[in-house]
């Protein structure tokens, strides 16, 4: 699970941080900042950017995870 949280969110400061802390499950967090002009929620400034950060999390996740494709009839 990835939880990503800007650091001037004006919506849920604070909520990812603590999200975080209670999943027991395998878990990421990708913090925005200033400097990236990613701090507003949904990174607002920056989202290409941002976005980038978050596809390459994505693809080192799914690189270490077996295919599924085809496994439960999908072709």
């Amino acid at each position: 699970m990835l939880l990503c949280s800007g650091k001037d969110d004006g919506f849920f400061k604070g909520r990812p941080e603590t999200l975080h802390g209670h999943l027991r499950c395998e878990k990421t967090f990708m913090a925005f900042t200033d400097a990236e002009g990613a701090e507003a929620h949904c990174r607002s400034g920056a989202q290409k950017p941002a976005f980038a950060r978050v596809y390459d999390w994505r693809d080192r996740v799914m690189a270490r995870r077996p295919s599924v494709v085809g496994a439960r009839g999908v072709p």
